[in-house]
Protein backbone atom coordinates (compact mmCIF):
# COMPACT_ATOMS: atom_id res chain seq x y z
CA UNK A 1 0.00 0.00 0.00
CA UNK A 2 1.29 3.46 -0.82
CA UNK A 3 0.77 6.19 1.70
CA UNK A 4 1.52 9.76 0.69
CA UNK A 5 1.33 12.36 3.40
CA UNK A 6 2.08 15.99 3.88
CA UNK A 7 1.92 17.82 7.18
CA UNK A 8 1.04 21.29 8.28
CA UNK A 9 1.26 22.99 11.64
CA UNK A 10 -1.64 24.82 13.22
CA UNK A 11 -2.29 27.09 16.17
CA UNK A 12 -6.07 26.72 16.10
CA UNK A 13 -7.84 26.34 19.48
CA UNK A 14 -10.05 23.53 18.12
CA UNK A 15 -9.80 20.49 20.41
CA UNK A 16 -10.38 17.77 17.86
CA UNK A 17 -9.61 17.03 14.23
CA UNK A 18 -11.70 16.18 11.19
CA UNK A 19 -11.37 13.04 9.05
CA UNK A 20 -12.78 12.73 5.51
CA UNK A 21 -12.64 9.49 3.56
CA UNK A 22 -13.02 9.64 -0.23
CA UNK A 23 -13.31 6.80 -2.76
CA UNK A 24 -12.03 6.85 -6.36
CA UNK A 25 -11.18 4.28 -9.03
CA UNK A 26 -9.14 3.53 -12.13
CA UNK A 27 -10.97 2.03 -15.16
CA UNK A 28 -10.83 -1.72 -15.80
CA UNK A 29 -9.16 -3.31 -18.81
CA UNK A 30 -12.07 -5.68 -19.59
CA UNK A 31 -15.40 -4.62 -21.15
CA UNK A 32 -16.81 -3.66 -17.75
CA UNK A 33 -19.15 -0.68 -17.56
CA UNK A 34 -20.34 -0.91 -13.92
CA UNK A 35 -18.92 -2.30 -10.68
CA UNK A 36 -21.37 -1.71 -7.84
CA UNK A 37 -20.23 -2.25 -4.26
CA UNK A 38 -21.55 -1.40 -0.82
CA UNK A 39 -19.29 -0.20 1.98
CA UNK A 40 -20.35 -0.19 5.62
CA UNK A 41 -19.18 -0.53 9.21
CA UNK A 42 -16.20 1.84 8.74
CA UNK A 43 -13.88 1.84 11.74
CA UNK A 44 -10.35 2.92 12.65
CA UNK A 45 -7.83 1.87 15.27
CA UNK A 46 -5.58 4.18 17.21
CA UNK A 47 -1.91 3.18 17.24
CA UNK A 48 -0.42 2.18 20.59
CA UNK A 49 -3.82 2.12 22.27
CA UNK A 50 -5.94 -0.56 23.85
CA UNK A 51 -9.20 1.25 23.09
CA UNK A 52 -10.05 -1.18 20.29
CA UNK A 53 -11.87 -0.18 17.12
CA UNK A 54 -13.60 3.19 16.83
CA UNK A 55 -16.81 2.97 14.80
CA UNK A 56 -16.98 6.13 12.70
CA UNK A 57 -20.77 6.00 12.44
CA UNK A 58 -20.69 6.45 8.67
CA UNK A 59 -23.93 5.26 7.07
CA UNK A 60 -23.60 2.38 4.58
CA UNK A 61 -23.11 3.62 1.03
CA UNK A 62 -23.20 2.06 -2.41
CA UNK A 63 -20.92 3.14 -5.24
CA UNK A 64 -20.45 2.33 -8.89
CA UNK A 65 -16.66 2.26 -8.77
CA UNK A 66 -16.37 3.18 -12.44
CA UNK A 67 -18.27 6.44 -11.88
CA UNK A 68 -15.61 7.38 -9.34
CA UNK A 69 -12.95 7.69 -12.05
CA UNK A 70 -14.28 11.18 -12.79
CA UNK A 71 -15.40 12.51 -9.40
CA UNK A 72 -14.30 10.86 -6.15
CA UNK A 73 -17.18 9.89 -3.88
CA UNK A 74 -17.31 10.94 -0.26
CA UNK A 75 -17.66 7.90 1.95
CA UNK A 76 -18.01 10.05 5.03
CA UNK A 77 -16.77 12.85 7.24
CA UNK A 78 -16.26 12.55 10.97
CA UNK A 79 -15.74 15.49 13.31
CA UNK A 80 -14.39 15.47 16.86
CA UNK A 81 -12.01 12.54 16.59
CA UNK A 82 -9.45 12.42 19.37
CA UNK A 83 -6.01 13.71 18.50
CA UNK A 84 -3.56 10.92 17.90
CA UNK A 85 -1.86 8.50 15.59
CA UNK A 86 -4.08 5.97 13.84
CA UNK A 87 -2.85 2.80 12.19
CA UNK A 88 -5.65 1.08 10.30
CA UNK A 89 -9.03 1.47 8.62
CA UNK A 90 -11.44 -1.43 8.27
CA UNK A 91 -14.77 -1.59 6.49
CA UNK A 92 -17.18 -4.22 5.29
CA UNK A 93 -17.31 -4.51 1.51
CA UNK A 94 -20.01 -6.23 -0.51
CA UNK A 95 -20.06 -6.84 -4.25
CA UNK A 96 -23.54 -5.91 -5.51
CA UNK A 97 -23.29 -6.22 -9.30
CA UNK A 98 -21.26 -5.55 -12.41
CA UNK A 99 -22.06 -5.04 -16.07
CA UNK A 100 -19.63 -7.04 -18.17
CA UNK A 101 -19.91 -7.11 -21.97
CA UNK A 102 -23.44 -5.70 -21.66
CA UNK A 103 -24.60 -8.42 -19.21
CA UNK A 104 -25.51 -7.62 -15.59
CA UNK A 105 -23.82 -10.01 -13.17
CA UNK A 106 -25.26 -10.18 -9.64
CA UNK A 107 -24.55 -13.77 -8.62
CA UNK A 108 -21.78 -16.26 -9.02
CA UNK A 109 -19.01 -13.80 -8.26
CA UNK A 110 -16.56 -15.17 -5.70
CA UNK A 111 -15.66 -12.83 -2.86
CA UNK A 112 -12.69 -14.14 -0.85
CA UNK A 113 -12.89 -11.38 1.77
CA UNK A 114 -15.72 -9.23 3.07
CA UNK A 115 -13.66 -6.98 5.35
CA UNK A 116 -11.31 -4.53 3.69
CA UNK A 117 -8.24 -3.89 5.88
CA UNK A 118 -6.11 -0.85 5.08
CA UNK A 119 -2.94 -0.54 7.12
CA UNK A 120 -1.16 2.81 7.17
CA UNK A 121 -0.38 5.58 9.60
CA UNK A 122 -2.36 8.81 9.63
CA UNK A 123 -2.71 11.56 12.20
CA UNK A 124 -5.65 13.45 13.66
CA UNK A 125 -4.72 16.89 15.07
CA UNK A 126 -6.71 19.79 16.44
CA UNK A 127 -7.49 22.36 13.77
CA UNK A 128 -6.47 20.00 10.98
CA UNK A 129 -8.47 18.08 8.40
CA UNK A 130 -7.13 14.68 7.46
CA UNK A 131 -8.24 13.66 3.96
CA UNK A 132 -7.89 10.00 3.10
CA UNK A 133 -8.52 8.86 -0.45
CA UNK A 134 -9.01 5.17 -1.18
CA UNK A 135 -8.12 4.29 -4.77
CA UNK A 136 -9.92 1.14 -5.92
CA UNK A 137 -8.19 -0.44 -8.91
CA UNK A 138 -11.02 -1.96 -10.96
CA UNK A 139 -8.63 -3.68 -13.36
CA UNK A 140 -7.11 -5.63 -10.47
CA UNK A 141 -10.25 -5.96 -8.32
CA UNK A 142 -12.24 -8.07 -10.81
CA UNK A 143 -10.29 -11.20 -11.65
CA UNK A 144 -11.49 -13.18 -14.68
CA UNK A 145 -10.71 -16.90 -14.65
CA UNK A 146 -11.74 -18.60 -17.86
CA UNK A 147 -15.04 -17.54 -19.39
CA UNK A 148 -17.33 -18.19 -16.45
CA UNK A 149 -15.55 -17.40 -13.17
CA UNK A 150 -15.15 -13.92 -11.71
CA UNK A 151 -13.57 -13.12 -8.37
CA UNK A 152 -13.96 -9.74 -6.68
CA UNK A 153 -10.74 -9.01 -4.76
CA UNK A 154 -10.70 -5.32 -3.80
CA UNK A 155 -7.31 -3.83 -4.60
CA UNK A 156 -6.98 -0.49 -2.84
CA UNK A 157 -4.29 2.13 -2.32
CA UNK A 158 -4.64 4.77 0.39
CA UNK A 159 -3.25 8.31 0.30
CA UNK A 160 -3.35 10.85 3.12
CA UNK A 161 -3.26 14.65 2.95
CA UNK A 162 -3.48 17.22 5.72
CA UNK A 163 -4.92 20.74 5.56
CA UNK A 164 -5.77 23.40 8.12
CA UNK A 165 -9.36 23.17 9.26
Amino acid sequence: MTIVSTTSTTTSPILAGVLEIHITDAPPTQDVTDINVSLSNVRISQADSDTGWIDLGIAPKSFDLLQLTVIPGLLGEVNNLSNGTYAQIRMDVQFDSAVISGQTVTTGVKIPINVLKLVGTFYIKSGQKTDITLYFDAAKSLVFIGSDTITFKPTVTMTVQYTKN
